[in-house]
């Protein structure tokens, strides 16, 4: 007599650690970083030059500036393939398709001296910092901090978090694809002792856990190596 098969459960009705399974990958994963983020830097002396020298210096410094400037190539702007509206509406999606709690109401954009700046808090304990590129407003990087309050509930609402911008940044990936993700961080073996780094497709991850400051899991374009734009 064959066992009658159980009737799948909707998204809505899961538990918030079958929908942290659900994103982030399986089950020994899940439950090894939980448990550790639950828990939780030859001068020279020039020589005196005349004031009419010291014009002349400055007239061929300037000269040298301008022409420096039309010189220089146009430096590639790197991105994670979103602005801020177009990350927002994408993170959301993800959230509503897997049941998460975070939703982003907006995003203020601040001006910063080489690159704009903008910060979105998930909860009082995790926050998202994205650097923007000024030159098409596209966002060029993203990190996620997050800590821990001593409870399960805190570590859930972190990989949460990070399972959501996986998905966000590389919507191709099942949930094999996204534990493979924290598997190449280092992350099925718990909290890496030293900072960790895996690309998939165009986006390089990063993971660092500090035990008393947290977790930082930053994302970036596999082709960026840290120069201003």
């Amino acid at each position: 007599m064959s066992k009658e098969k159980k009737p799948k459960k909707e998204w809505k009705d899961l538990s918030k650690k079958e929908k942290v399974i659900g994103i982030a990958g399986t089950i020994f994963i899940v439950i090894a970083i939980i448990a550790g983020m639950s828990g939780a830097f030859n001068n020279k002396e020039a020589l005196p030059v005349s004031t009419n020298d010291t014009k002349e210096v400055d007239k061929v410094k300037e000269a040298k500036k301008e022409k420096a400037k039309e010189d220089k190539p146009k430096e590639k702007v790197y991105s994670l393939g979103f602005d801020a509206e177009g990350f927002k509406k994408r993170f959301n999606d993800v959230s509503k398709e897997y049941g998460s709690p975070f939703h982003i109401d907006s995003i203020e954009v601040k001006d910063g001296e080489i690159q704009d700046v903008a910060t979105i808090m998930l909860n009082d304990l995790i926050a998202i910092n994205l650097n923007i590129n000024k030159k098409d407003g596209s966002i060029r990087d993203l990190t996620l901090i997050g800590q821990g309050d001593g409870t399960e509930g805190s570590g859930m609402d972190i990989m949460l978090g990070i399972g959501s911008i996986v998905s966000t940044l590389n919507p191709e990936l099942d949930q094999d694809g996204r534990a493979n993700v924290l598997k190449g961080l280092g992350l099925d073996k718990g909290m890496p002792e030293d900072a960790t780094e895996y690309t998939e497709g165009n986006i390089k991850y990063s993971f660092v856990y500090v035990e008393g400051a947290g977790v930082t899991f930053s994302a970036s374009n596999k082709n960026d190596n840290g120069g201003t734009h």
